[in-house]
């Protein structure tokens, strides 16, 4: 009776401990999620409060899930470790004997991971894709910002603004263009405000300006000066919830007689039922002979929850496309845990049978993406391999014999970072050379498979790609779509509106599509151009027109390939063209000075390990210094993702979003190490 609760006593405290760890891990991930999406303008900045809880609700079953097998493993190796299982087995109580203080101890998990799975994770989900509905039928309008083109679709209207004045709020040099099929409509102005009326209705007033009006390719176009203009901006219509089987409460699942209604039945059941064998499973993976150590243990508990779980997510995938039925999928998942399966192909196999995408592709896909993620993961695992080499010279007494030698904190430190120069190096040429254009080829593996027919590979809005160019006069462009056509890039539907120093519109070219010829030159064919002036509209047509522009194919990858895995040649080229015409390059220019850092991240890492390594010399072993390390590298990279994405929402300085980080650590690391070398 003593020993049993003293067991649920431990429990009760290890279960806490990880899983305010657990919890702590992700309201970080999905705080820099949010804020990723906020940063690109698509939730406003008040929103990510709600939007956090609902997520944090919706993931709850699994957190409890890994938190009872970690709790498990973690107390019951422990209990080897120290011995205290001997004192248990010697008492004349056997191995079973656990089984009622731990299930006993784990019902209340397994009772709230059903209840989670069953009920509250589909009403968070529900509740999460409301919300979203809601903000974008309130709040398009806060999502303007200077120098970014901002669509809205209920008002079909295109807004480009210069600045914004945050004393007064005016804002100057706007550019706005109505989305419709029928007419061309484009409004500039010198200067504007926003207005919101007592009755709720919001306009965006316009001073000093003009509008034309016409149709695209004829001569059909009509001109208006104005000193007062004002444009409803009608709220965004609250779209129909998407068809998320996420969201759809149990009990319709349960009459639904579809296959994909039967996955997610499938899933929702299979999560409690897990968390119960794997319970199961954690007393016998706790077993440590106490030389040895309980790291083994871990990475043993570690594999079979991954293990486990990317079973379910493929067996649900052949659930859902009615090649397996729902009790044969109970019954082989939760029977025969024979199966492998990488973590990135889990996110790919819900698109495997739709269109072309097969598991080959998806396979092919994985593959690309792994020199991004060796990319990632490298000050983390330079970390963790120090942490195993200083680790296992102050085992072995051979660090202690280096200091009384005569070797000083500074020559070890020094001999660490010669090993890590080639290691900072080639995180460099990963990031630079072979992450890059590894994602891109991913991506179009991905697009071309999805989407066989179009091979679309960028496309910003509903309305297309829209760039401005400032010189040598002032362009708006419009381009519906951007086609991956042999591996070139093919411009689909382009207009461009070019105006003089006066905002006064000169010409409109219309071209059915485009391709690159060189450098600031692309082809473009079957082009009509409307030239503007007091006299009226003229319109000459050409099968070919080479159009000199700063637009290049590196820029339209950004669309197709997030910033941070661009190379520095593509983000200077986003920074030079996209500044030089004022629009926003804060992102680009975090992400390049992030490449900049990054590789002597591994330096500063790797010096890191020498005081983690020293202090745990007689406490823990291996698995704490790997639990140790990935801490520290989870933490420095999930710090640079967030002061990334706060320096796009606040426009930080993109040196200190950037430097913040490494610089940080580096203050750590200096601190930890003169506070060694005291003792």
């Amino acid at each position: 009776m003593v020993f049993r609760r003293s067991l649920v006593r431990e429990l009760t405290a290890t279960a806490i401990a990880l899983f305010l760890v657990l919890l702590g891990i992700l309201f970080t991930n999905l705080v820099l999620r949010l804020l990723a999406r906020a940063a690109g303008g698509t939730v406003a900045p008040e929103g990510i409060l709600a939007l956090l809880g609902f997520n944090a609700l919706f993931y709850f079953n699994i957190l409890l899930s890994v938190a009872l097998l970690g709790t498990v493993v973690l107390t019951l190796s422990r209990w080897y470790r120290d011995s205290e299982m001997i004192v248990w087995f010697t008492s004349g109580q056997g191995l079973t004997a656990w089984l009622k203080p731990i299930l006993w101890f784990a019902s209340p998990f397994l009772l709230a991971i059903a209840v989670l799975s069953l009920w509250l994770s589909p009403w968070a989900e529900q509740r999460r894709l409301e919300y979203e509905r809601q903000l974008e039928s309130r709040e398009e309008l806060s999502l303007l910002a200077p120098g970014l083109f901002k669509e809205f679709q209920r008002a079909k209207l295109v807004v480009f603004i210069e600045s914004i004045n945050s004393f007064d709020g005016t804002i100057r040099n706007i550019f706005l263009h109505s989305i419709d099929s029928e007419k061309d409509t484009t409004t500039v102005a010198r200067f504007g405000r926003l207005e919101d009326k007592p009755n709720g209705d919001r306009f965006i007033v316009l001073e000093d300006g003009r509008r034309y009006e016409g149709k695209a390719g004829t001569t059909d176009f009509r001109s208006a000066e104005f000193g007062h203009l004002g444009r409803r901006i009608e709220p965004a219509e609250a779209r129909t919830l998407p068809a998320s089987l996420k969201a759809v409460p149990t009990a319709l699942l349960i009459v639904g007689g579809g296959a994909t209604e039967r996955a997610e039945l499938f899933w929702r059941i299979s999560v409690p039922i897990s968390a119960f064998l794997l319970v199961l499973l954690a007393i016998p993976l706790s077993y440590v002979n106490p030389r040895v150590g309980r790291s083994f243990n871990l990475l043993a508990a570690v594999f079979a929850y991954m293990l486990y779980f990317n079973c379910l997510n493929i067996v649900q995938s052949f659930v859902a496309q009615g090649r397996l039925s729902f009790v044969a999928g109970l019954l082989l998942i939760h029977t025969l845990l024979m199966l492998f399966a990488l973590f990135d192909l889990i996110h790919e196999l819900g698109n495997v049978g739709k269109e072309s995408y097969t598991l080959g592709r998806g396979l092919l896909y994985v593959g690309l993406s792994l020199p991004g993620h060796v990319y990632e993961l490298m000050p983390t695992a330079a970390l963790i391999g120090t942490l195993f080499a200083i680790a296992q010279l102050v085992g072995n007494s051979e660090y202690t014999v280096m200091r009384t030698s005569g070797a000083s904190l500074t020559q070890i430190t020094i001999a660490i970072l010669r090993v890590g120069i080639p290691l900072a190096i080639a995180t460099f040429l990963a990031g630079e050379f072979f992450a890059p254009p590894a994602e891109r080829l991913a991506q179009q593996v991905r697009i071309q498979a999805q989407d066989q027919a179009t091979r679309i590979v960028a496309q910003q809005f509903q309305s297309g790609f829209w760039f401005r160019q400032q010189l040598p006069q002032s362009t708006f462009v419009n381009i519906k779509s951007v086609v991956d056509d042999s591996g070139n890039a093919k411009l689909i539907g382009i207009r461009v509106y070019e105006f003089d120093s006066d905002l006064r519109l000169k010409a409109l070219r219309v071209a059915d599509t485009g391709t690159f010829i060189n450098d600031g030159r692309w082809l473009l064919k079957n082009v009509q151009t409307t030239e503007l002036s007091p006299e009226g509209a003229k319109l000459t047509r050409a099968d070919e027109f080479t159009w000199e522009t700063v637009l290049k194919p590196s820029i339209l990858t950004v669309y197709q390939v997030a910033p941070e895995k661009l190379e520095m040649t593509s983000l200077y080229d986003n920074i030079r063209v996209l500044g030089n015409n004022q629009q926003k390059t804060s992102r680009f220019e975090i992400a390049l000075w992030n490449k900049v850092f990054y590789p002597a991240a591994v330096l500063v890492m790797m010096v890191l390990a020498l005081p983690f390594a020293y202090f745990q010399r007689r406490a823990g072993g291996v698995g704490f210094r790997v639990f140790a390390g990935t801490m520290l590298g989870l933490v420095f990279f999930l710090l640079g993702r967030l002061f990334s994405y706060l320096g796009v929402i606040n426009d930080w300085p993109p040196l200190f979003s950037a430097a913040f980080p490494v610089a940080a650590f580096v203050v750590f690391a200096a601190g930890m190490l003169w506070w060694l070398e005291r003792r």
